[in-house]
């Protein structure tokens, strides 16, 4: 049920004649859409100061139906994972400039595994929608439940996981909405712009003079390749990412 409701006016000559074609897309002044510009508020904030909407920086909480709930607990329990323990990973897939390499999410695995956290799973899809060109594959040490889910599921078992560690993503954005402790990895793009305070406090951020360039300087190179190899996400840390996970962890679950 909604609050408050608002529109979008179709701009110009493309969006008068196929609007109709266009309607599933935001439309509205943002730092990260302008040609070499990137945001100086959050997204939500510019969004909402334009339509004249309340803002917070706070995700709405979704619900989850009891029927999926359970359907989710009874998959879990099918592959031995007990939710009160779970770490969800999401390596991807994305733009590149947004994945860690798949070579440090296999050396956090195994660390977390060999602290005693086994029950980990992989959430996501197998291939991006760019093309289907872009995938990743799987982390060992994992219990894939990649393409497995719908959305709704997805929402369900990320509510009912301990812990979600993930890239900047949609799912990212649905562990905001759960209120499940998270841990983002960030060098693109900036967690300050899009998550509120308290929630990203354990995020990672990339330690790079560029870090925040949202991947559109100069612009769509997102597509075309990173002019500097993607430093901000291949010199994020395992240890770094560690240990910010094992803090997220603290204390352990009361039994």
């Amino acid at each position: 049920m909604a609050d408050r409701v608002t529109s979008f006016e179709h701009i110009g000559l493309v969006g008068h004649w196929y609007g109709f074609l266009l309607a599933g897309f935001y439309h509205f002044a943002h730092g990260d859409d302008l040609p070499d510009q990137a945001a100086r508020a959050p997204m939500i904030v510019e969004f909402c100061r334009q339509f004249q909407v309340p803002v917070t920086d706070q995700h709405p909480e979704l619900p989850v139906t009891a029927a999926v709930r359970e359907r989710v607990k009874a998959l879990l329990a099918e592959r031995g994972l007990d939710p009160a323990e779970l770490i969800l990973i999401h390596p991807g897939p994305s733009w590149p400039v947004k994945e860690w390499p798949g070579e440090s999410w296999m050396q956090l695995v195994s660390e977390l595994r060999a602290a005693g956290h086994t029950h980990i799973a992989q959430l996501g899809v197998g291939r991006y929608m760019n093309f289907g060109i872009v995938s990743v594959e799987g982390i060992p040490g994992t219990v894939s439940l990649v393409d497995r889910l719908t959305v709704e599921e997805c929402i369900a078992v990320i509510s009912l996981a301990r812990l979600f560690v993930g890239i900047d993503s949609g799912l990212l954005h649905l562990a905001a909405c759960a209120r499940t402790p998270s841990v983002g990895l960030f060098g693109a793009t900036l967690p300050q712009y899009f998550y509120p305070a308290e929630f990203r406090k354990h995020f990672v951020v990339a330690d790079v003079e560029c870090v925040g360039c949202y991947h559109r300087l100069p612009r769509l190179h997102w597509i075309t390749g990173c002019l500097y190899d993607i430093r901000c996400m291949k010199t994020l840390g395992v240890n770094e990412v560690l240990q910010a996970v094992l803090a997220r962890l603290s204390p352990p679950v009361l039994r």
